[in-house]
C-alpha cells in the first residue's frame, strides 16, 4: 500500500496539469469555431465547381475560350496553375427571373487577390495586381451586384486571381445571394479575421508598452522586459494579417513575417526563464545566434529556396522551439500547486495547439479555408498576465501592509524599550548627579568648614587661645558653610546674580569696619558650565580677598566690578575685579596660605588670577572663560 501513494501523487499531479490548460485550451476552441460559423440560407446560390481558363492575359478572355472543370475550394498546391501566380476562373448563372433587389457575390478566402467581372462588367476587386500584389489572404472579399446587371438566362461570372508565390493561391468556395443575407455572413467573417485581430494587436502592444514602462520602473524585474519584447514582437508579426498594400517587396514582407515569428520564440522562451527565475545563459545565446543567423540566411536566399527552406525547415524548428517553454515551465513547477505557473501554461498550450495547426496549413496537410489561428491565442497570454499581474500586485500590497503593521510592532516596542532605557539612563544620571553633589559638598565641608571646625576644636582643647580667636574661627567656618548653601542657588550662568549673592553675606561686616563698597557689577555674558562647584570657587575666592582687604589693607573705599575682556591670545573672557584703596602690601607673591589658596582655587576652575598691586592698594582679578574648557 506504501508503495501506491508516490503513483496516486503523479496520476493527481498529471490531472491538475490536464485541468489546468487541457481543458480550457478544448473549450476555447469549441467557443472560437462557435461563434466562427455562421450558416447560409438555403437560398443562397453556392459554386462548388468551376471552369478553369488556360489564359495568361490579365484581359478578360473571350466566349470561345474553353476550361476545365475545377472544383472549389482550389488550393494552387495541389493543382499549380499553368501560368505563374495568376489564373482566370469562370462560371455560368442561369436564372428564370432575375433578383429586384440588391444581390451580392462573397468570397470567404482568396489568396492573394481577386477581381470579379459579372457579364463583362468588373464589380470589383482586392487592391492592386502589380508586385506587390495586395495582401487579401486573411480577409473575405464581398462585392455588390447592382440591379439589373443579372439577366433572365445565362449571366456569366468571371475570376480573375492572382497569388504570390504561386503555389500559395486558393479559392474558396463562391457565394451568390440576396445582400440582406450574405452581407450579414461576411461582416461577421470580417469581424474574425480583420477587425478582432486589429483589437488584440491593439491590446497586445498598450500591454506591451505598459510592461515596458513597469521594467523602465523596476530594472530589476526583467520579467516585463522580456514580456514587452515579445508583446511587440508578436504585434508587429500580426500586421501580416491586416495590412493589404505593403510597402515593400512580397519577397522582403514574407522574410520580415517569418523573422519576427522567429524572434517572438526566442524572446517567449527568455521571458520564460525570467519568469521562473532561471538563468540558462548557454541556451539564451544559443538561441540568439541561430536567431541572427536564420535572419541572415533566409534574407540572403533567393526567391526559389527561401519560400520552401522557410516554410518547412524554420518553421518546423520554431514549432519545435515553441514546446520548449511549455515542456519547462511543466517540468519546473511539476507537483507545486501554484496558479500563477497553471495559468501561464494554459495560453502556452493553446499557442502551442494553434501554431501545430498553423504548421499543418502551411505544409498542406490541413484545409486552408480557415487561415491560421496562432494570433488568436493573445487574448488569453493578455488576460492571464495581466491576472499574474494584478494578483502579484495585490500580494505586494498585502505583504506590504502586514510588513508595515509588524514595523508599527517593532517600532513600538523599540520604542517602549527605548523610553524605559532612557527613564533607567535618566535615574542613573540623577543617581550618578547626586553621588557627584554629595561627594563634592562633603570634600568643600571637609576642605572648608571642616577645617575650620579642627582648628577651633584645637584651640578650644589647648586651653591657651583667646576666645575671640576661637570665635573668628567659627565665623569663617560659619561664611564657608554659608558659602556652600549660596552656591547651590539656581543662578543659570548669572555672574552679577552671585556677586550679590556674596555681597547680601558680607555686607553686615563691611559695615562694621566702616568700609564703604563701590559697586560697579553691570550684566556680563553667560559663563559656559557655571554651576555649583565654580559659583562655591568664585565665591571662596571673592571672599577671601575681601577678608584680606578687611584684615590688612586699613581701606576706606572696597570697588568690585565686572566686565568683559577680549584678547588675541587667551580669548574672550569675563573678568571680576577686587580692589581697595589701602596700603597694599610689597610682594604678593609671598604672602602666605591665603594666596596660594585663592591661585589654587581659580585652577580648579580653569580661571585666571591675577594680584596687582597699585599706588594706592591692590587689585585682584578673577577671569573665567567665556568657552567651555575639557
Amino acid at each position: 500500500m506504501v508503495g501506491c501513494k508516490p503513483t496516486k501523487r503523479v496520476f493527481t499531479t498529471t490531472l491538475g496539469w490536464v485541468a489546468s490548460f487541457i481543458l480550457p485550451t478544448l473549450l476555447l476552441l469549441v467557443a472560437f469555431f462557435y461563434s466562427h460559423t455562421r450558416h447560409l440560407p438555403d437560398h443562397v446560390l453556392t459554386l462548388d465547381a468551376i471552369q478553369r481558363i488556360a489564359h495568361d492575359s490579365p484581359l478578360l478572355p473571350g466566349a470561345y475560350e474553353q476550361g476545365s472543370e475545377q472544383p472549389l475550394p482550389h488550393n494552387w498546391a495541389e493543382q499549380p496553375p499553368p501560368h505563374d501566380g495568376a489564373l482566370w476562373y469562370r462560371s455560368i448563372l442561369v436564372l428564370n427571373v432575375p433578383p429586384n433587389r440588391l444581390w451580392g457575390v462573397y468570397l470567404p478566402t482568396v489568396n492573394m487577390n481577386a477581381a470579379v467581372f459579372l457579364n463583362g462588367e468588373l464589380l470589383g476587386d482586392g487592391g492592386h495586381f502589380d508586385d506587390p500584389v495586395a495582401r487579401n489572404w486573411n480577409r473575405p472579399l464581398y462585392f455588390s451586384i447592382p440591379n439589373g446587371l443579372l439577366v433572365p438566362g445565362e449571366n456569366e461570372i468571371h475570376l480573375w486571381v492572382k497569388a504570390d508565390p504561386p503555389r500559395d493561391g486558393y479559392l474558396s468556395r463562391v457565394y451568390l445571394g440576396p445582400d440582406e443575407d450574405l452581407r450579414p455572413v461576411f461582416r461577421q467573417r470580417y469581424f474574425w479575421k480583420v477587425t478582432l485581430v486589429s483589437l488584440i494587436t491593439l491590446a497586445m502592444t498598450l500591454m506591451s508598452l505598459f510592461m515596458a514602462l513597469l521594467w523602465w520602473l523596476r530594472r530589476q524585474d526583467t520579467v516585463f522586459l522580456w514580456f514587452a519584447v515579445s508583446g511587440l514582437t508578436w504585434a508587429t508579426h500580426n500586421l501580416n494579417l491586416l495590412v493589404v498594400n505593403i510597402p515593400v517587396s512580397t519577397l522582403t514582407w514574407e522574410w520580415l513575417r517569418h523573422m519576427t515569428l522567429g524572434w517572438y520564440v526566442i524572446f517567449t522562451i527568455i521571458f520564460v526563464h525570467r519568469f521562473l527565475n532561471e538563468t540558462r545563459p548557454r541556451i539564451e545565446r544559443a538561441l540568439i545566434v541561430i536567431g541572427v543567423m536564420g535572419t541572415l540566411i533566409l534574407g540572403l536566399l533567393p526567391k526559389s529556396w527561401f519560400y520552401p527552406l522557410a516554410n518547412h525547415v524554420w518553421l518546423s524548428a520554431l514549432l519545435a522551439a515553441g514546446a520548449y517553454p511549455v515542456a519547462r515551465i511543466i517540468k519546473k513547477r511539476w507537483g507545486l500547486r501554484d496558479i500563477e505557473t497553471k495559468l501561464l501554461v494554459t495560453p502556452g498550450a493553446l499557442i502551442l495547439f494553434f501554431g501545430f495547426h498553423d504548421w499543418l496549413v502551411v505544409n498542406g496537410l490541413w484545409p486552408r479555408l480557415e487561415g491560421y489561428y496562432i494570433h488568436y491565442a493573445s487574448p488569453l497570454v493578455i488576460v492571464v498576465f495581466t491576472f499574474i499581474l494584478v494578483r502579484r500586485f495585490v500580494s505586494a500590497l498585502n505583504e506590504s501592509e502586514a510588513l508595515n503593521k509588524e514595523l508599527e510592532g517593532r517600532v513600538e516596542a523599540a520604542r517602549a524599550t527605548l523610553e524605559s532605557n532612557y527613564q533607567r539612563l535618566r535615574d542613573l544620571e540623577k543617581q550618578q548627579v547626586l553621588a557627584s553633589e554629595r561627594e563634592r559638598l562633603m570634600r568643600d565641608m571637609h576642605d572648608g568648614m571642616g577645617g575650620h571646625l579642627v582648628s577651633a576644636l584645637s584651640l578650644a582643647q589647648s586651653g591657651q587661645a583667646e576666645k575671640v580667636l576661637i570665635a573668628e574661627v567659627l565665623q569663617r567656618a560659619l561664611d564657608d558653610l554659608r558659602l556652600m548653601i549660596d552656591s547651590l542657588e539656581p543662578v543659570d550662568d548669572d555672574l552679577p546674580t552671585v556677586l550679590g549673592l556674596l555681597r547680601g553675606r558680607l555686607q553686615p561686616r563691611l559695615q562694621c569696619v566702616n568700609l564703604k563698597v563701590n559697586w560697579q557689577v553691570r550684566d556680563v555674558p553667560s559663563i559656559p558650565d557655571f554651576g555649583p562647584q565654580k559659583v562655591l570657587q568664585v565665591m571662596r575666592i571673592l571672599q577671601e580677598a575681601i577678608t584680606n582687604v578687611i584684615k590688612h589693607a586699613q581701606a576706606t573705599v572696597l570697588t568690585v566690578r565686572t566686565g568683559l575682556d577680549a584678547d588675541a591670545l587667551i580669548g574672550d573672557h569675563v573678568f571680576v575685579e577686587i580692589a581697595d584703596d589701602g596700603v597694599g602690601f610689597v610682594n604678593p607673591e609671598h604672602r602666605g596660605r591665603g594666596l596660594d589658596n585663592m591661585r589654587r582655587r581659580a585652577a580648579s576652575i580653569d580661571a585666571r588670577l591675577d594680584i596687582v598691586p597699585t599706588d594706592r592698594g591692590c587689585r585682584v582679578v578673577i577671569r573665567l572663560p567665556r568657552v567651555a574648557t575639557h
